[in-house]
């Protein structure tokens, strides 16, 4: 949670301006947010979930 939030871990939540979250079960949000990961989500203007 932050302005470049990262976050890497099963299940793992990232929120933030450039918020990346990666592995199963990743939400990231944020104005650039990116999910990778199996059952990715992202939300946000610029958001991409890469599954």
């Amino acid at each position: 949670m932050g302005n470049s939030a990262n976050a890497s871990a099963n299940q793992t939540i990232a929120i933030g301006r450039s918020a990346n979250a990666s592995k199963e079960n990743a939400i990231a949000l944020g104005y650039n947010a990116q999910a990778t990961g199996e059952r990715a989500s992202a939300v946000g203007p610029d958001a991409k979930a890469i599954a």
